[in-house]
């Protein structure tokens, strides 16, 4: 599987707090925000910060914290994986962010697998 990590999503029970901490340490104002999340973006990296209390589809799962892999073939990866055993959590959804699966590695941790930027 090709792919490029180029976000982390966190979910936080504070969400000013957490920006506020995160524009301090960075240095920088967010990149988005809303009422429901802040966004930051260092050297082509996203942290991505999700209000706990924020609505989510339910076919999405729960929120939790999770790497954001980019493949360029969602479908094809989801295959390819799924032949090898892997299980997913949520198959292969259109989402307002973007067309994303979920999964789980060996130790619990979530990792979505996504096909395209959606700019939400």
């Amino acid at each position: 599987m090709a792919g490029k990590v180029k976000e982390s999503v966190y979910v936080t029970s504070d969400l000013k707090k957490t920006t506020d901490f995160y524009s301090a340490l960075l240095g920088a104002s967010p990149t988005k925000q809303a009422e429901s999340f802040t966004e930051f973006i260092v050297n082509g990296f996203k942290f991505h910060f999700n209000s706990k209390s924020a609505p989510r589809p339910k076919d999405a799962g729960e929120a939790a914290d999770h790497l954001v892999i980019f493949v360029p073939d969602l479908d094809k990866v989801y295959g390819e994986l799924s032949k090898k055993g892997i299980k997913f959590e949520v198959k292969p959804t259109r989402f307002v962010w973007g067309y994303s699966a979920y999964l789980r590695d060996r130790d619990g941790r979530q990792i979505e697998l996504k096909t395209d930027d959606s700019d939400w």
